[in-house]
């Protein structure tokens, strides 16, 4: 066509014989014996692009031969082969009409994607059945300096509702894909961590396999380096599909496309969480354990959720330590058995002091601390009892005369320097001659 220009730089050969190549118009010329056959050939290979944007030499394509029927337009070389066999005319002649068209192939395109879905199991599998997971952010990075490390992000987009991502429009070359940090509440990854068993070779074309590495957990999980050329893409790629397999559709041809960076996220188990600390002789009685007060050995420990529903039973050790372990956060009361305690003793007051860590919780009529609320991975050793040995009941005292002591009938019992005077029973006892006097009838004094 008219604007279309020539190329320079081809190289024409006879076969056999002479070699030339294309001028700046793209023309090109042998002197040929009259009425000789001669084959012509065409090497692109040696083409100077340069007026074409993006080309190289390798970008060129032989079009049709002999199409459009006007045979000064047309190109006559065979587009496999680039040969052409004629036979030149009579002396004098010349044949201008042997032509060669090229055009720039179209850009090889490459893609890639897959998954990301809930690993259940933490296999670093995805099974029939585990869920995908929608609305995740994934990010595609490139190598541009062919050093095998990723330089920039190119392109972000997220899972669809099967899970699913996909970068399609790149060229050929070397790209990591990575999922950002999203495990913020009301992310799509809250809660959930990369895969353990991981695939660290995201090149390897084994589909539905993790190939996220996460160095911290809820952190961003990154693919290695892959490899994405013409016509070297895997073809046996498969989607899940509400938990079916079913083949990898694509818009472009298979192989130049790789379906198989998965990133598997599945759901830890939350940290566990303990408790405990101390039954302690309170010799002081100031509800505080202060050095040198000794621990109390076989006292009954049980833990309780909030209800008081028993969750586990021990007993203080010779120090009188104990602890509860491998619990799930939660609430729970700690419940000292005071039947368990040493004979002639009962709890110490409750929260003295100022030292959580140093004084008594438990209530000393129930023997129950307060709720505790535990975090993931947490320890509290702040709950103890403190005892002390039973007070003596001091016996009542008349309302009327808080020096005298009520006996159970309005006959006094006095206690005075040197003598015992018992009125209820009529007698008096002294310390000098120990006389027994009869009191009958005697009153409390007035």
């Amino acid at each position: 066509d008219l604007d279309e220009p020539g190329i320079p730089g081809v190289t024409v050969m006879l076969v056999g014989g002479a070699t030339t190549t294309t001028d700046a118009d793209g023309e090109w010329g042998f002197s040929v014996d009259p009425n000789t056959e001669y084959t012509v050939m065409f090497d692109p290979s040696t083409a100077d692009v340069s007026g074409i944007p993006a080309a190289t030499p390798g970008d060129l394509i032989a079009t049709g031969a002999n199409t459009g029927g006007v045979d000064t337009i047309d190109s006559d070389a065979d587009p496999t082969t680039q040969k052409v066999t004629i036979t030149s005319g009579a002396p004098g002649a010349n044949d201008h009409t042997i032509d060669a068209g090229y055009r720039v192939a179209d850009p090889v395109e490459v893609e890639i994607g897959n998954l990301v879905w809930l690993d259940a199991d933490n296999d670093g599998v995805a099974e029939a059945g585990e869920a995908p997971i929608a609305g995740v952010t994934v990010e595609l990075w490139i190598d541009t300096n062919a050093d095998g490390v990723k330089d920039t992000t190119i392109a972000t987009t997220t899972t669809d509702a099967d899970g699913h991502y996909l970068f399609t429009g790149l060229a050929p070359g070397t790209y990591f894909v990575n999922v950002p940090d999203q495990s913020a509440t009301g992310q799509p990854l809250a809660g959930l961590v990369s895969s353990t068993p991981t695939t660290a070779d995201a090149d390897n074309d084994a589909d539905n396999d993790d190939n996220g590495v996460q160095d911290t957990p809820g952190g961003p999980a990154m693919s290695g380096a892959v490899v994405l050329s013409d016509a070297s893409e895997p073809t046996d790629e498969a989607v899940r599909s509400g938990g079916a397999a079913e083949p990898e559709p694509t818009a472009i041809v298979d192989a130049n496309s790789n379906l198989s960076v998965d990133f598997g996220f599945y759901s830890p188990p939350p940290e566990l969480s303990s408790l405990g600390d101390t039954v302690w002789f309170d010799d002081d009685g100031d509800g505080v354990q202060d050095p040198g007060e000794a621990g109390v050995p076989d006292v009954t420990v049980h833990l309780c959720d909030p209800d008081m529903n028993p969750i586990a039973t021990t007993t203080t050790n010779s120090d009188g330590f104990y602890e509860f372990t491998g619990l799930t956060p939660g609430d729970y009361i700690v419940c000292f058995d005071l039947d368990s305690l040493p004979d002639g003793y009962e709890p110490t007051t409750t929260d003295a002091g100022t030292d959580d860590a140093a004084d008594s919780d438990a209530d000393p009529a129930t023997g129950k601390t307060p709720i505790t609320t535990l975090d993931p991975g947490e320890h509290d050793p702040t709950l103890d009892l403190g005892i002390v040995t039973v007070a003596a009941t001091p016996p009542d005292t008349d309302p009327d005369d808080p020096d005298l002591a009520v006996t159970g009938s309005d006959l006094p019992m006095t206690l005075t320097g040197t003598g015992l005077i018992l009125a209820g029973l009529g007698f008096v006892l002294t310390g000098s001659d120990r006389r027994r006097e009869a009191l009958a009838g005697a009153r409390r004094p007035t």
